[in-house]
């Protein structure tokens, strides 16, 4: 907007105008004098008015010194002026539009601006049904005048009068436009210039005062605290930020599912209930650890499902499983070095090395995680996805989980077993690593946000009983981190039966919907340059496409297309050329009636 303002150049030349005297319906008589300065190409603009007199004589040295007050702002402040911008570069043209199209205008900043003794506005503020900005400071007298009248027919929205001039007030405080310790106008005489009531005048006056912007001096009237405000050290502009956010036209990795498969008439049923049965447990405090009825809950449908026999108070509940991360770090501790899967779930070694965590990338083998290497590595803790790796989707065999479990002893660490979608496994699901371990070395790691919806922040820790001192000793100050409501309704989804009724009917909906996706890549025209890799669990197959191009061409080319799509090359650490061409597919979140045309959109890629 800066090529749209233009200077003023304060010549110091001060006209002083004819004096002009009112009489008041009180028989007070006021005295007025204009004063003008004149800018570079002689033009005359108007100051402001000294105003003297009244019938106890008024106090002339007071508005000689207000006036000094005024020209030292207008030298520091006002040198240049907004003449608009784009169609608006005219103010008549822009209030013709505003009230032939019956616009409303939100103020963002300042609306108008109304230093004492002195006829000038800014203003300031946003289109709302366009969301364009505007921006004007207005010097002339006349032109002030009918801007304000023509402003009064204008749609505004519904803001109380006392909180808009109250934002007026303290932009122009906060902008330097009124000067430390420099007095307001009067409540009267402010009101009837802004034709507001006195009251609105007052509420605005006193809000600042609260707010510490005003203070007031016995029968003198408000004026301004001097404020420090902060200087702006960087020449940073937003532009130079891209907000703008790839919204694919087809994604073949995205994780969303299908809204369909929601259970929504029982969740509303359940959390009506939860109104009803739990008014008093949602409005008190929830154990920092999470709510207990959640926490049985788990304990009851842990058993049933995969055999662990835990007790509530082992359970932590947290907003998704990168809270329970940290959780775990300052449990385990952050001096230890972690191994991590390669390839791996990115997001797991981001968290890690946010919290300045030391990390060990370990090859996966046909087993997962290697052993051998995991022996040959510094690493005293390990984070893996036994149930089924991502992105490999290898399930962990009991042999290799044995041997795991004999190198955490061996080296006093720990494991942290992620098992984030092991409830979709084809068949009944391999005894988890924590309740095969028989000395404490396992942390259990699972999350909601897979088995019933992307947007269900809600996972779950459980910790070996030695651990649980520690926890409830240094962590026992933390407030739980999600909502008591939720944990209510969700407690209530698993023990009255719904949950594991939505994993059955879900289980055979992917399944079907598994083999319907492949089918398309099995009928489709790329048929003879592509193969599938497919695995017994997850919501995801990989596709290896016979191309000469590299992974990055690839992605690229599919993004010029509106297309987004993840291959199993971008979650390896370091180079493996076997990995390339891999492309990954996640069926949960397919959108099967445009599935034809991105694989014909492939093709030409291909």
């Amino acid at each position: 907007m800066n090529e749209h303002y233009r200077n003023i150049t304060f010549k110091r030349k001060v006209t002083k105008g004819k004096a002009e005297r009112i009489t008041s319906k009180d028989k007070q008589e006021t005295i007025t004098i204009p004063y003008s300065f004149t800018d570079k190409e002689n033009r005359e603009r108007f100051i402001c008015n000294m105003v003297t007199g009244g019938n106890d004589g008024g106090d002339t040295c007071k508005a000689r010194k207000d006036m000094a007050n005024i020209l030292l702002s207008l030298r520091k402040h006002h040198f240049l002026y907004f003449s608009g911008y784009g169609r608006h570069d005219d103010m008549e043209t822009f209030l013709d539009e505003v009230e032939e199209k019956r616009y409303t205008i939100i103020a963002s900043g300042c609306l108008f601006q109304f230093p004492p003794c002195r006829d000038s506005v800014s203003f300031t503020g946003t289109v709302k049904e366009t969301g364009e900005n505007f921006f004007y400071r207005i010097y002339d007298r006349e032109l002030f005048l009918h801007i304000m009248h023509r402003l009064r027919a204008v749609k505004r929205e519904k803001t109380p009068a006392y909180q808009y001039l109250y934002h007026c007030i303290k932009d122009d405080i906060l902008s330097g436009s009124l000067l430390p310790n420099e007095k307001l106008p009067s409540k009267r005489s402010l009101s009837t210039h802004l034709d507001v009531s006195v009251v609105t005048v007052m509420s605005a006056y006193e809000l600042l005062v609260s707010e510490g912007y005003l203070y007031t001096k016995p029968k003198s009237g408000y004026f301004v605290v001097p404020i420090k405000t902060q200087q702006k050290v960087t020449n940073f502009q937003l532009s130079e930020l891209d907000f703008k956010e790839f919204t694919p036209w087809f994604d073949f990795s995205g994780n969303a599912t299908d809204s369909s498969d929601f259970p929504f008439s029982v969740w509303s049923k359940l959390m009506r209930k939860t109104l009803l049965d739990y008014e008093s447990e949602l409005l008190n405090p929830i154990p920092y650890n999470g709510a207990e009825i959640l926490r049985k809950a788990l304990c009851q449908y842990l058993f049933h499902h995969s055999g662990m026999k835990v007790y509530p108070e082992q359970i932590i509940i947290g907003a998704g499983a990168e809270y329970l991360y940290s959780v775990i770090i300052r449990l385990v501790g952050s001096n230890k070095t972690y191994a991590l899967e390669n390839p791996g779930y990115n997001r797991i070694s981001q968290i890690y090395q946010m919290n300045q965590v030391a990390t060990e990338y370990i090859d996966v083998d046909n087993k997962g995680i290697s052993y051998e290497k995991l022996k040959e590595s510094n690493a005293s803790v390990v984070h893996i996805s036994p149930s089924h790796q991502y992105p490999t989707g290898i399930v962990m065999p009991v042999d290799r989980r044995n041997e795991i479990l004999n190198w955490a002893d061996e080296n006093d660490g720990y494991i942290i077993e992620d098992d984030y979608d092991s409830e979709f496994k084809g068949s009944k699901p391999i005894e988890t690593m924590f309740s095969a371990d028989k000395n404490e070395r396992v942390l259990y790691l699972n999350t909601f946000s897979k088995t019933i919806a992307p947007s269900m922040r809600i996972g779950y820790l459980v910790l070996p009983l030695h651990l649980l001192k520690k926890y409830r000793e240094t962590m026992n100050f933390l407030s739980c981190t999600v909502p008591s409501f939720e944990q209510y309704t969700l407690a209530n989804f698993i023990s009255d039966g719904y949950f594991e009724r939505h994993i059955s009917r879900m289980k055979k909906q992917y399944s079907s919907r598994k083999k319907e996706i492949m089918d398309v890549f099995k009928n489709s025209e790329i048929k003879d340059k592509i193969s599938i890799v497919e695995n017994m669990s997850g919501f995801h197959f990989l596709v290896k496409i016979n191309t000469e191009k590299s992974d990055e061409q690839f992605i690229k080319e599919l993004k010029e297309k509106n297309i987004n799509a993840r291959f199993l090359s971008q979650y390896y650490h370091k180079e493996n050329k076997d990995c390339h061409h891999f492309m990954i597919v996640n069926y949960s979140g397919i959108q099967k009636e445009k599935l034809e045309k991105a694989i014909e959109i492939l093709g030409e890629i291909i």
